[in-house]
């Protein structure tokens, strides 16, 4: 499986594709949550070099350095907690729990 690796302004890439033969052009990306930009570009490239041909595309990413911990934005967390609570006041139903408020997606 062909690989590529990386980094740029302290962010780590590795990109890992695998190709086999197909009657047409097929691509599946997995990309990481938040980088969901990344398919459109990909599949015209694709589509740009290649006429057939099945490929599947993971690229993975992390910070360069040591320090790879949770980071939370406390202000969006706090927002989110606040509207959870108008929410559950004016629906009655139960509120929403810290997990479900730390998955969502900026």
């Amino acid at each position: 499986m062909p690989k590529a690796r990386g980094s740029h302004d302290g962010l780590r890439w590795r990109w890992e594709a695998k190709s086999v033969n197909s009657r047409s052009l097929d691509m599946r990306l997995r990309t990481p949550p938040g980088y969901d930009g990344l398919e459109a570009p990909a599949r015209r490239l694709a589509g740009e070099r290649f006429q057939r041909g099945a490929f599947s595309d993971f690229p993975h990413h992390r910070a360069a350095g040591k320090h790879r911990g949770l980071v939370v934005d406390a202000v969006a967390l706090a927002s989110a907690v606040k509207i959870a609570r108008e929410v559950a006041a004016e629906t009655g139903l139960a509120p929403a729990r810290v997990d479900g408020l730390l998955a969502l997606r900026a």
